[in-house]
């Protein structure tokens, strides 16, 4: 395709892009369990973090 704006002119070719009617692989959904773990890491994380920025009553 080509579009020409006045002095600007741009070419664009589309490669590599796979026919409209398939669908792109997907990574299998983890199981619960690892759902689950991982939540509660993320939570420990955060509060820990949260703990160690917090302001220790100077902010307010």
């Amino acid at each position: 395709m080509t579009v020409h704006v006045g002095e600007v002119s741009s070419e664009v070719d589309v490669q590599g892009m796979g026919s409209p009617g398939t669908a792109a692989a997907q990574a299998p959904r983890p199981k619960p369990w690892d759902e689950q773990q991982r939540h509660r890491e993320l939570a420990e994380e955060h509060l820990h973090d949260r703990a160690r920025t917090a302001g220790g009553g100077f902010d307010g």
